[in-house]
Parts: structure tokens; sequence; C-alpha cells
């Protein structure tokens, strides 16, 4: 049974998918709601059969669709549409594909290597109390760039971080 009951909601977000063209794709939603929602995964409003390329799991409130061997057709927009007897709840998940990656090479220098930077990670708890502290009963925000690191926040997607970086050139920035 469900803690609150009720309506599907969504528990956690499916996030962006980036893949490259031939591989496989995972789509992840987390759906809640009493009584258990029917859940299914939609493209271009058709429901998608988990069959052929398509597969479709569920592990506790957390529905999957994999998608193998991944075609630039694939690309697009996802939906996961949970409901029951009370109501109903959908989420988007959007998947991009990159081209073959000879085809990248044909097209495109291959990208620099990203810069090696330390990553300082703030627990979600911890977040909230170092970007508003309080100092003599006033409110101030904290400066997400002490000590030159790299600070990220967990979102309440189920795998994506949001990234505060600096900026630093000539002119400075304002």
């Amino acid at each position: 049974m469900d803690v609150f009951g009720g309506a599907p909601r969504v528990l956690g977000y499916p996030c962006p998918v980036l893949v490259k063209c031939g591989t496989d794709a995972v789509l992840k939603c987390q759906i809640g709601g009493d009584p258990q929602p029917d859940v299914i995964w939609e493209r271009k409003n058709e429901s998608i059969l988990p069959e052929g390329r398509y597969r479709i799991t569920q592990d506790g409130k957390v529905y999957t669709l994999y998608i193998s061997g991944v075609t630039m057709e694939d690309a697009g927009q996802y939906i996961c549409r949970a409901k029951n007897n009370i109501g109903e709840t959908y989420a988007a998940a959007t998947l991009k594909v990159e081209e073959d990656p000879q085809e990248l090479q044909q097209t495109q220098p291959a990208p620099p290597p990203p810069p090696q930077n330390k990553v300082k990670v703030i627990p979600p708890e911890q977040a909230v109390k170092i970007m508003n502290q309080q100092q003599d009963g006033v409110v101030k925000k904290a400066d997400p760039f002490q000590d030159n690191k790299v600070m990220f926040f967990p979102s309440n997607c189920m795998t994506t971080t949001f990234f505060l970086t600096t900026v630093l050139g000539l002119p400075y920035p304002s």
C-alpha cells in the first residue's frame, strides 16, 4: 500500500538521454499511487509494446523502457503514462541520438578533452544551508565558488545533476 494513496504521481522524473546511434537507450520513471497504477510508455501518441527492440520492466515503483540498437529515427519525446481508478499522470523524457561515430569523424573534428577540475559534492540536505546562510538575522547567499572548487547540487531528476561553475576571462565577466 502506498503511504500517501490516491491518484498516480511522478516520484522521479525521467531524464533526457543522449546516446550514439547503434547503442542502447534506457529511460526510467518512478511512479507512485494506490491502487498501483497501470504504467505504459508512449511515443507519438502510440503505446510502445515490449517486443522487438523494446523492453519494458518494473522494479518496485521504477518503470524502465529499454531500446536496443537505437537509430536516428528513435530520437524524440517519450511519455511514461500512469493511470488507476482515481486518476492519471504522465512524465516526458527526450531521447537524443548522435550520429554514428564514423560519420561524426568525417564531418567534425574531435572535441578537446574535458578539463580536469576538482568537484565538491554537496548532499541535498546541506545544499540549502550552504546557499542560504543566516548572518545577523539576515539571509545572505553563500558563494558557491568558494575555494575555487566546482560544487554541484543533486536534482530531483533520477540521474541528472546541475553544475555551478566559475567563468573567468578578459575582460572580466560582469
